[in-house]
């Protein structure tokens, strides 16, 4: 017993320092993560900006992530002859390590000023924007140096890839399709967050334009998520860009109403609009343009100098209430559809 225990000593101890120097850098990594960052967040919190605070945030957990790696690495390096990892364990931690930084790469993307010069309304959505793509590359990067690490050829993997490869590429076209028509309505500036906008696929205020589509909130009140390139393939009409906003009525005067009766019901209704309220005085239009089936049809058009809906429909509102006064002082009716039947007598 006691010379197997003696045989079996070294391998034991050294099982036994691997488990205490993982469980220390384990320790090191906690310490950190609950100990030391919320006391260095609380003296950065004193600086003046929070450039400190965030740079902490985000290097967090990829720090502490970093200790237990180390820690790993030298506990698992002391099980092996010389203190030396095989291969196939070094390409791991290897690879460990470029996803690490990656990591933490991408983390801190979200704190580089890009540019910082451009102060249009869409500026927030063409950084976001922007920053993925960066993430987006950082992460492509460390994938690639992974299995390199391995020993694959990265060209020779992609051209073996066969129908799968003509699937991603696909996938990844329709993807940058988006990507850059993205771009485009950001640089062009069609219309801005919180502009209310009609297009084939929908109609309502643009509440976010993302790395591959645009939201909008529709009349309904419900959300649809517009791919960009579907968006930028159609004629989109920005509502909110309106300088004045239009109406346009037909009244149906009664077929027995005389001349005179009309004219002045038309001169009072001109009078009326040009000296409205929020109406533009030069853009009315009061003229009597045909004859209906069972009405004498009477064009009335103006443009109001409010374009906000509710705002438009309190001024259309006002005018339909007038008009409606205006036609009973005059004591002239609305037309209603109606059919007149004559019936011939035998003999007659």
């Amino acid at each position: 017993m006691l010379d197997f225990i003696q045989k079996n000593a070294e391998p034991l101890i050294s099982f036994g320092i691997s488990v205490l120097i993982f469980f220390g850098f384990f320790l090191v990594s906690k310490l950190f993560q609950y100990k030391m960052v919320p006391v260095l967040r609380h003296l950065f919190s004193k600086l003046k900006g929070n450039f400190a605070t965030r740079l902490l945030e985000r290097i967090n957990l990829p720090l502490s992530t970093f200790w237990l790696l180390i820690g790993a690495q030298i506990a698992l390096s002391r099980l092996f002859p010389q203190n030396v990892l095989p291969v196939s364990l070094t390409h791991i931690f290897r690879s460990g390590y470029a996803l690490l930084v990656g990591w933490t790469a991408c983390n801190l993307v979200d704190l580089i000023p890009i540019l910082p010069q451009l102060n249009w309304n869409n500026s927030e959505a063409i950084k976001k924007i922007l920053r993925r793509i960066l993430k987006a590359l950082i992460l492509a990067f460390a994938v690639v140096i992974v299995i390199g690490e391995f020993g694959y050829d990265v060209n020779g993997l992609v051209a073996g890839l066969g129908l799968g490869g003509l699937t991603i590429s696909l996938a990844a076209k329709d993807s940058a399709a988006n990507m850059f028509s993205g771009l485009l309505l950001l640089i062009e500036r069609p219309f801005e967050l919180g502009d209310w906008i009609s297009c084939t696929a929908a109609e309502g205020t643009v509440e976010d334009i993302s790395f591959r589509s645009t939201k909008i909130r529709t009349f309904a009140n419900t959300v649809s998520v517009v791919p960009n390139s579907v968006l930028c393939a159609g004629t989109i009409t920005n509502v909110t860009r309106m300088e004045m906003r239009l109406s346009k009525s037909t009244i149906g005067i009664t077929y027995d109403t005389p001349r005179d009766k009309i004219e002045k019901v038309i001169a009072e209704l001109r009078e009326m609009l040009t000296t409205a309220p929020d109406i533009v005085s030069d853009t009315v239009q009061v003229r009597l343009t045909g004859f209906g089936a069972s009405s004498i049809d009477v064009l009335v058009q103006y443009y109001t100098s409010v374009t906000a809906y509710k705002d438009w429909l309190a001024v259309t509102e006002r005018v339909n209430f007038d008009i409606l006064s205006i036609m009973r002082s005059n004591q002239v009716e609305f037309a209603f559809p109606s059919r007149s039947i004559y019936i011939e007598k035998n003999g007659q």
